[in-house]
């Protein structure tokens, strides 16, 4: 398969705008600022983005993007950026940019919630609902000590705040999950969780709004390290009535199929579906193995095998899944073969009762390793993947590929215009090697990208990609 290189120098200046701590329906405060167009050599084609841009001292992951169902033009990233070289204070902090006209331009927002007993921001996320009300969310936690001792874990919680119109107005943010809900009593029962897990459901918050039924999921976990004993465990709870009220906090394991690693949650029609890594599967004799469930509310968990792997990638969301939302029951998880040469791409037309392995996506010239792998539909069902790939010099690129059919993916395309190059003293630091995640959601003519690049050698950057899906289908 041949690499369509479509390399375009784009840069963005960002606006500045505060989004304070507001109460229910007060304005944000928008500070001087401004937008400038992007530059491009051409009318049409991929462009790049640089979202944070803070210097060398910031190193800037974990990104999440979103497209408003309403108008495909409005599209909202979020991010996180660490302070890299105060590894005693280590500052968390959360913001997002807004782009009105397609992901040409974008201004940017610092993010604040209200709660400042929880100032350290992590894992942020960023979804619209049906009329195009918009949410964000994210992990806070309160200050800790660096290496903390045996048992301690920071107060944390999982939040999320709504704006009816777009991001104009703020409603106060909600703390769906924190520290505090096992001594309340909000978990539902599951001999599979130990209580500690249950007493620090904070790390890697996620949510996502079903556009079908207005549910909206947020999601947090216990992060075990992953080549300990310990065994990281996910929760969730759902909403019916646009975050008002929330259901009992439910964990994605159970007592047959337990929680070896992280997972993924996404909306289909109707219903949520995840998938997870588990440590055991009833009739598989030895396990680790990828695990699909749905479940209309989060009571009915309906828990089948994926695919035995011999691989487990240690990032957060792993592995991705994707919900087709014009063929109802179909879905897609993407893993990284064991080998690390291939995208592996499984697929379920039957709700997940039966799996498929379609068409590997194999590494494009010069990539000796893929990885951070993510999967997605477009509206009317087109299955997109994307991934880093590693050269031999260390250095990555992003790239993506298209199944028209959802079977068979065409020509690969290199969406990052420069290479980047990590330095190699942060490459054991879990901010680097964790927390690097891509992401990308489908609109009807583009895919939206962000991930986390070193094209300079030496900053962190979120970027932004859009990349028409014409360029994708070879149109």
């Amino acid at each position: 398969m041949g690499v369509k290189r479509l390399t375009l120098a784009v840069t963005a200046a960002l606006g500045l705008v505060t989004c304070g701590a507001s109460a229910l329906a007060t304005k944000v405060q928008v500070a001087q600022g401004r937008v400038e167009s992007v530059a491009q050599s051409k009318p049409a084609g991929i462009i790049n983005v640089d979202l944070s841009g803070n210097g060398r001292e910031w190193a800037a992951s974990v990104p999440d993007v979103a497209i408003d169902p309403r108008d495909a033009k409005h599209v909202v990233a979020i991010w996180r950026e660490i302070a890299m070289p105060d590894r005693k204070n280590r500052p968390f902090l959360c913001h997002f940019a807004e782009s009105r006209d397609g992901g040409a331009t974008f201004a940017r927002r610092d993010l604040e919630w209200g709660m400042p007993e929880t100032p350290i921001c992590n894992a942020p996320y960023v979804d619209f609902g049906a009329g195009g009300e918009l949410y964000v969310g994210a992990t806070l936690v309160e200050m800790g000590p660096i290496n903390p001792p045996n048992g301690w874990h920071a107060f944390g919680r999982a939040v999320i705040r709504k704006s009816p119109d777009g991001g104009r107005t703020w409603a106060p943010t909600v703390s769906v999950i924190d520290s505090g809900s096992f001594a309340k009593g909000a978990f539902a029962p599951n001999p599979a969780v130990p209580d500690i897990a249950k007493q620090t459901p904070w790390d890697g918050a996620r949510g996502i709004v079903n556009r079908s039924n207005g549910d909206i999921y947020v999601a947090g976990g216990y992060p075990a390290p992953p080549d300990g004993a310990a065994r990281s465990q996910r929760f969730f709870a759902v909403s019916h009535d646009g975050g008002a009220r929330w259901s009992p906090i439910y964990a994605m394991g159970s007592t047959e199929f337990p929680q070896r690693w992280d997972s993924r949650i996404v909306a289909a029609p109707g219903k949520m579906a995840l998938a997870y890594i588990a440590g055991a599967v009833p009739g598989v004799p030895e396990c680790l193995c990828v695990v699909f469930a749905t479940s209309k509310d989060g009571t009915d968990l309906k828990r089948t095998l994926v695919t035995r792997i011999g691989h487990m990638d240690t990032l957060v969301h792993y592995p991705p899944l994707a919900a087709d939302p014009s063929r109802k029951g179909t879905y897609a998880i993407a893993l990284v073969s064991d080998d690390h040469t291939a995208l592996n791409i499984f697929t379920s037309r039957d709700d997940g009762a039966s799996w498929t392995k379609i068409d590997p996506v194999a590494a494009p010239a010069g990539v000796v390793r893929l990885s951070r792998p993510a999967i997605a539909y477009t509206p009317d069902g087109v299955l997109v993947a994307m991934w880093r790939g590693q050269h031999a010099d260390g250095s990555y690129d992003v790239y993506m590929a298209a199944a028209p059919d959802a079977q068979h993916f065409g020509a690969l395309v290199r969406v990052s215009d420069t290479s980047s190059h990590p330095p190699e003293a942060l490459k054991s630091d879990y901010a680097v090697r964790g927390d690097f995640i891509n992401v990308m959601k489908l609109g009807p003519d583009a895919a939206h990208a962000v991930w986390t690049d070193w094209r300079n050698g030496s900053e962190a950057h979120v970027v932004y990609g859009r990349v028409p899906l014409s360029d994708l289908l070879g149109k």
